[in-house]
């Protein structure tokens, strides 16, 4: 899903972070002759799940660096308190939004019940083209 946002970089004047914890947090920058597309890829390639980290360490990342973002958007494999409160923060901040939720549970009310702006949009693993043909 990430990199299907990648291209989005190509476009001169773009700037495109990529921030994920790992063993630490990370932050990679692409756009306005710093890397590119190709490099990117390569990040996400080597880029896995990490459970054994707090969300938190990606939120305080994150919430450090917002007064520097544009926008945002979110690329969430689950919808939990700590990813709440991410995401409150961000609406918070103003800042245009765009939750996506891997194999969320479409319709959830209490995931969208005190939801501000734009609600988020569920992609389907097993229906993964389709979903993101509709961003």
């Amino acid at each position: 899903v990430a990199a299907s946002l990648c291209e989005s970089i190509q476009d001169g004047d773009s700037l495109l972070d990529l921030m994920f914890v790992g063993t630490e947090a990370y932050c990679f920058t692409a756009g306005r002759s710093l890397a590119g597309t190709e490099q990117f890829l390569e990040i996400l390639a080597c880029a896995k799940t990490c459970s054994d980290q707090p969300f938190d360490t990606l939120r305080h990342s994150v919430i450090r660096r917002s007064d520097q973002l544009s926008a945002a958007v979110c690329i969430l494999l689950d919808f939990d308190e700590p990813r709440r409160r991410l995401i409150k923060e961000l609406q918070a901040a103003s800042l245009p939004l765009r939750v996506l939720l891997i194999n969320g549970e479409e319709g959830r009310e209490d995931l969208v019940s005190d939801w501000q702006g734009e609600p988020p949009t569920y992609i389907d693993p097993e229906s993964l083209a389709e979903d993101l043909a509709r961003l």
